[in-house]
């Protein structure tokens, strides 16, 4: 079981490594969840940057005021988070939904 795990694990790997060279420049793709890989594009990264001052893709330690800066930004001020979170809603999802899958999202982006 745990050596198919691992198959799975590269396999999701490379098709991370393919997607990113046939989009390449244009954001990054990033496993969220052990089913979830989402595209982050490349004007969130640079506006996430600019407004916590950290560079993308270096984990922050939850708890941190780093780390709540980050979330803050990402989940508030976030037009593109927004979005995801409606489309993997829904429209008619509650607001309440819709900003815990956004923290979510961000969570597992950051750490």
């Amino acid at each position: 079981m745990a050596n198919e795990k691992n198959r799975c694990v590269s396999a999701m790997l490379a098709a991370l490594e393919l997607l990113q060279e046939e989009c390449g420049g244009q954001g990054v793709f990033k496993p969220v969840s052990g089913d979830i890989i989402i595209h982050v594009p490349e004007e969130f990264i640079k506006e996430f940057e600019e407004k916590t001052g950290h560079k993308f893709g270096n984990p922050l330690t939850p708890g941190t005021e780093e780390y709540e800066k980050a979330i803050e930004v990402c989940v508030k001020e976030s037009v593109w988070a927004d979005k995801l979170a409606k489309k993997m809603l829904g429209p008619d999802a509650p607001p309440e939904a819709i900003e815990a899958l956004k923290r979510k999202l961000c969570e597992a982006l950051l750490t």
